[in-house]
């Protein structure tokens, strides 16, 4: 079995905390930290840094076709990002039906404005979050909700989920 499985959740809400983990935890998946923010840190010109981010999706894309991966943030936050900074992402909606075999959507923390997200306030993150939930949904994709517990509990939460096995 092919296992595609994204972690979702607001800003702030411990995805690249619980990325990190699972790397030093050697998951047997490839896991793949957020593009986007890798961009985010290293360039302030939104125009420079949504073109990157095209292409590195583009770039993921390719690979990801018939790998197993974990990965932080999927296709679909992609798009609605794409979307609310005027950049076209038309041409991916045919690759976002049933794309993904697990969700995991971890709980909202507090709201940490850290100079490199680019939503103001916890308000504009919640709307973001929703319009990313949203299109998961509208592509067939169920969404499993990890429960409010300490990020090691999170871990052992997800890979009890998928198995120990991969």
């Amino acid at each position: 079995m092919t296992h595609k499985i994204v972690l979702i959740g607001r800003t702030s809400s411990g995805k690249s905390t619980l990325i990190k983990l699972l790397k030093d935890n050697k998951c047997r998946l490839p896991v793949i930290g957020e593009t986007a923010r890798i961009i985010l840190t290293k360039d302030k010109d939104q125009t420079v840094q949504y073109k990157q981010i095209k292409m590195m999706y583009n770039q993921w894309l390719q690979e990801e076709v018939e790998q197993n991966f974990i990965s932080d943030r999927g296709l679909q936050d992609y798009v609605v990002f794409s979307r609310l900074n005027g950049v076209n992402s038309n041409f991916y909606n045919t690759q976002l039906p049933h794309r993904y075999n697990l969700i995991f959507k971890l709980p909202n923390r507090p709201f940490v404005k850290d100079g490199i997200r680019v939503e103001e306030d916890e308000k504009e993150a919640d709307r973001i979050q929703c319009l990313i939930d949203d299109l998961y949904y509208q592509t067939g994709h169920k969404i499993i909700n990890v429960p409010d517990i300490e990020i090691q509990k999170k871990y052992e939460f997800i890979m009890d989920f998928i198995g120990h096995g991969i």
